[in-house]
């Protein structure tokens, strides 16, 4: 038998539609779509269903990782830790798992840069780091104002999707996320 859960009605683009169920029902997920004109159309890439982790370390057996928090499992440059608070699959090199890999845009002296962030472990802390230099310079971590600002935050589920605004117009910039544990 199935529950009736009712409609979520939100249109959520690529980002993770979440809903609470504590049932003991099987839960079936039925998607449509409107044209207008009467007749539904949709476009479905694919659907997972899974329990979103409470913290690292439930995340950390679910995916059968070996190399710990700051190891890199799928040896893509971007540690587990990391991968965890953004929401990226650590078994695939640029895999998305429930987050989404950051956004670019540029304005011309702006860029735009969009983050998730897992908002659901207390224990994570996220910083933006840049540097000017790739070769030899040091990355920086929490320069805002100085490197960049936070234009906004966009709360969708279990993360945060954070602006940042950097000023390119002094000169070429490199920024990253960085996810480390609260001491």
């Amino acid at each position: 038998m199935f529950e009736n859960l009712g409609s979520v009605g939100k249109t959520v683009g690529a980002r993770t539609l979440e809903f609470d169920y504590s049932g003991t029902n099987d839960v079936a997920l039925i998607i449509g779509a409107s044209s207008g004109s009467g007749r539904a159309r949709a476009a479905i890439d694919h659907v997972r269903v899974f329990k979103l982790p409470a913290n690292y370390a439930e995340w950390e057996t679910g995916y059968g990782l070996l190399l710990g928090k700051y190891g890199d499992d799928d040896e893509d440059g971007v540690d587990n830790i990391t991968e965890f608070g953004l929401g990226l699959d650590p078994t695939v090199d640029g895999g998305v798992d429930d987050g989404a890999l950051p956004e670019l845009s540029d304005n011309g002296s702006v860029l735009t840069y969009v983050v998730a962030q897992r908002n659901n472990d207390a224990s994570l802390v996220f910083n933006l780091i840049t540097t000017d230099n790739l070769v030899f310079g040091p990355w920086s971590t929490n320069n805002a104002p100085a490197d960049y600002t936070i234009a906004g935050t966009e709360t969708v589920g279990t993360f945060d999707y954070v602006t940042n605004l950097i000023d390119t117009a002094s000169g070429q910039k490199f920024v990253k996320p960085m996810v480390t544990e609260a001491p």
